[in-house]
């Protein structure tokens, strides 16, 4: 079921709690490597990170 906006909604609800109530100043995720899943992180703020060498 995907297409239907309900991640992306769900997510800017946490993102927006984590932020603004909790008063957290970065959040990290781990994803698998789902292309629409890593789209719709990155249209939501998002930046990947290169692994350390």
């Amino acid at each position: 079921m995907t297409g239907r906006g309900y991640g992306s909604d769900t997510m800017r609800t946490i993102l927006t709690h984590a932020f603004d109530t909790v008063e957290i100043h970065r959040v990290r995720l781990d994803a698998f490597t789902v292309t629409h899943a890593i789209r719709t992180y990155e249209r939501l703020g998002f930046t990947p990170r290169r692994p350390r060498a």
